[in-house]
């Protein structure tokens, strides 16, 4: 295992001299590597299901619906756009430059570090190698330490694959990624916590390295007095308890209308037990918390409210119940945290302008959900609102497509990533002039004293 600082300096030596040997240029190249990517995850589907059941204990039905197939459908998706997108792209000039040519050429970075998170192991640390790959970089992947089982099986992938000067993967602590983030790589890929993030940026300005950070925050979810009650519940239930909670953009709080707070309520509790029957716990479908440091955080917040519905949990399996809670603790952590977690915390609200001015006030959320089929609501919200992404009457689903970046603001990130803007995202945009050699237009050569009015005119 490649740990300390000297092996991982020789380790991204060793790619930027790949690099340079221009292989990654070409577009059979990138699209040969993409093709093999697809069929040794379909050949290994099994070993990854056996993975992310040991570290998440995610049934094979939905690694396949929040992983695997996020996965197959972003390689798709490069293949087949990616020559068209490569191609230098023509644009206009203007009078100025006249007569001449605008070319913008796509170029790869170089060597990228992508760092990846514990909750989607595969996914999150895939996905971005997807783009990165079909960018023609090469890359060096750090994996997270909290997800073991499936670490060692994308370390097997990627010694299967690759050539490791051309695509690594780098195991180790939080140590280790610190190491990594300072050596001069041509871009950072985070994803992670808004804490570990900020220390990732302040790290990697020391050696100008441009950073991509995708983030989290309390992501909200909004029921209007309009709204299809039974369906707000349903999706919003679906996208808390996705992974147990533990999703960067599943609704973190919501805000329920007090006119039909009480059928939210009484709708969601009947979609849990419709999800997942009266004993969570023992369902095949229901997770586990990543490790017992999550758990115990999880636990403690359910002191700091009123206990709808749920609040069981296991400290063997690390497992807690789908939990609704209400009348929360004033001034309590559960309304800063991003809980990260299968609790949902339900807040009754009179006033839509008011609780916009509300949540206007907040740090920018990675994701907001809105259900109401009123557009004027639908207008100020979205008017009034910054966040990363979200849906209209739904929650999650926006991330799941390839034509929508997906990304943060402010503290929930910076930079987008998914489909075309993966490619941007790891290639530099560089801009080319080509002037003609037949014609010199004079005007723009001293002395400027007589060509100052027709200079004027161009500009204008």
């Amino acid at each position: 295992m490649v740990t300390s600082m000297i092996s991982l300096n020789e380790r991204l030596g060793l790619s930027k001299t790949y690099y340079r040997s221009m292989k990654t240029q070409d577009y059979s190249f990138r699209i040969h590597h993409l093709n093999r990517l697809e069929c040794y995850l379909k050949a290994h589907e099994m070993q990854m299901n056996q993975a992310l059941y040991l570290d998440l204990r995610k049934s094979a039905e939905e690694s396949y619906l929040s992983e695997l197939g996020l996965v197959y459908q972003e390689i798709r998706f490069m293949r087949k756009h990616l020559k068209r997108w490569m191609k230098p792209k023509r644009v206009r000039t203007g009078m100025v430059q006249w007569p001449s040519q605008g070319w913008i050429y796509q170029e790869p970075l170089g060597v990228v570090l992508i760092i990846s998170p514990w909750n989607y192991p595969l996914q999150l640390s895939l996905v971005p190698l997807i783009g990165a790959l079909a960018s023609g970089n090469c890359c060096i992947l750090k994996t997270s330490e909290h997800a073991p089982a499936t670490a060692a099986f994308l370390t097997q992938l990627v010694n299967d694959l690759f050539d490791p000067d051309f695509i690594s993967v780098v195991e180790g602590d939080a140590q280790v990624s610190h190491i990594l983030t300072t050596l001069p790589f041509d871009a950072i890929f985070f994803t992670g916590s808004t804490a570990v993030g900020k220390q990732v940026l302040a790290t990697a300005a020391t050696n100008l390295v441009p950073v991509t950070l995708e983030l989290g925050g309390k992501s909200p979810a909004v029921v209007a007095g309009d709204a299809d009650i039974n369906l707000a519940a349903k999706r919003i239930i679906w996208g808390k308890c996705l992974n147990s909670g533990q999703t960067c953009v599943a609704p973190d709080m919501v805000y329920v209308d007090e006119r039909v707070y009480d059928a939210f309520i009484s709708a969601c509790i009947r979609w849990i037990k419709v999800f997942y029957g009266d004993t969570p716990l023992t369902h095949p479908d229901w997770g586990r918390i990543i490790n017992t440091s999550h758990y115990q955080r999880l636990v403690n917040y359910l002191n700091q409210g009123t206990i709808c519905y749920g609040g069981g949990f296991c400290e063997s399996t690390l497992q807690i119940e789908p939990t609704l809670m209400s009348h929360l603790e004033p001034g309590g952590s559960i309304w800063e945290d991003e809980l990260f977690g299968p609790i949902l915390p339900v807040v009754a609200f009179k006033d839509m302008n008011a609780l916009i001015d509300e949540l206007s006030m907040m740090p920018h959320p990675l994701a907001l959900y809105l259900f109401t089929p009123s557009k004027s609501i639908e207008s100020a919200v979205l008017k009034s609102l910054s966040f990363g992404g979200g849906c209209i009457n739904d929650t999650i689903m926006h991330l799941t497509s390839d034509h929508l970046p997906f990304g943060g603001i402010g503290v929930s990130g910076m930079g987008a990533y998914h489909g075309q803007k993966s490619l941007e995202t790891f290639s530099h945009s560089k801009s080319i002039l080509k002037s003609s050699s037949g014609f010199d237009l004079p005007l723009r050569y001293p002395p400027y004293q007589k060509s100052m009015r027709w200079l004027k005119r161009f500009f204008r």
